[in-house]
């Protein structure tokens, strides 16, 4: 099994019982959720991601400020941007680098 996929195994797994779809504009809960799986010993976040903390700022497909996590200060997973941009995928996924994301100071 690929990484990205036990990735987003684990993903879900960390949102049971909730589904993605019903979560959709929750990106702050969702990703406070998935950042205390990393950090629960001996769960399928905790033993891919060693560091994550979430993001707040904006997106430049979403109207209103906006929630993202960072996994090891190099890559974003965002699992709400779906809900407002009907071409994401339902985890999307990209880098602190991408010009979309614009993190408020912190």
């Amino acid at each position: 099994m690929s990484t990205r996929r036990q990735e987003s195994e684990a993903i879900r797994a960390a949102l049971a019982p909730d589904s993605l779809a019903h979560l959709k504009g929750q990106c702050h809960t969702v990703s406070l959720r998935l950042v205390e799986a990393s950090e629960t010993v001996g769960s399928s976040l905790s033993a891919m991601w060693r560091r994550a903390r979430v993001a707040r700022g904006h997106h430049r497909d979403v109207p209103v400020g906006h929630s993202w996590v960072v996994v090891d200060e190099q890559r974003i997973v965002d699992v709400t941007l779906w809900h407002y941009n009907r071409t994401a995928e339902p985890i999307h996924r990209t880098t602190v680098s991408d010009p979309a994301y614009r993190e408020n100071d912190r």
